[in-house]
């Protein structure tokens, strides 16, 4: 399929994009995840790994865009932004141009895998909201995680509430 990737439905309703003739009545919905859960022993084990999943994870918790089934892609996320940490520590200790075992100069391989780890680091964080451009679109009003919302009953209001919400 050419053209951009389809952007989740959360997203188009934080951004105030979502239309109605446009929305997939059918899609899949997956149990959203209301609490900050515990970073999985793969990130654990990375310097910095369980310090980040708790920020990412905090955050899409805290406007409602953490499903179950998106869990994976925030380790890999996670531990993305961990190898281009790691890589570009090694190009700063190592330079950017290296000696290879033959005398010629080439370039550090670190470099290499931070420019990867980038990339996919910048694919997850456009599918997350996390890149300024789509950052900037989202509005997040005082977000209560659906399951959780009670409607409370209306109280029918007296002409003395009236003037005092409008201080009459």
């Amino acid at each position: 399929m050419a053209g951009r990737p389809a952007k989740p439905m959360e997203l188009k309703i934080l951004q105030g994009t979502a239309r109605n003739d446009r929305t997939n009545k059918s899609a899949p919905t997956y149990p959203k995840i209301k609490k900050v859960l515990a970073a999985p022993p793969t990130v654990k084990r990375l310097k910095g790994g369980a310090v980040l999943w708790r920020r990412i994870v905090k955050m899409l918790t805290t406007v409602g865009l953490l499903d179950q089934i998106n869990i994976d892609m925030i380790e890999i996320y996670v531990q993305e932004v961990i190898t281009y940490r790691r890589a570009m520590d090694s190009v700063e200790d190592l330079g950017l141009i290296m000696i290879n075992d033959k005398g010629a100069y080439i370039a550090n391989p670190a470099r290499k895998i931070a420019s990867d780890s980038m990339k996919n680091i910048m694919a997850i964080a456009r599918e997350f909201g996390f890149t300024p451009s789509t950052r900037q679109k989202i509005i997040v009003e005082d977000y209560t995680p659906l399951a959780i919302t009670k409607k409370r009953p209306r109280k029918k209001q007296t002409p003395e509430d009236i003037a005092n919400e409008f201080e009459i």
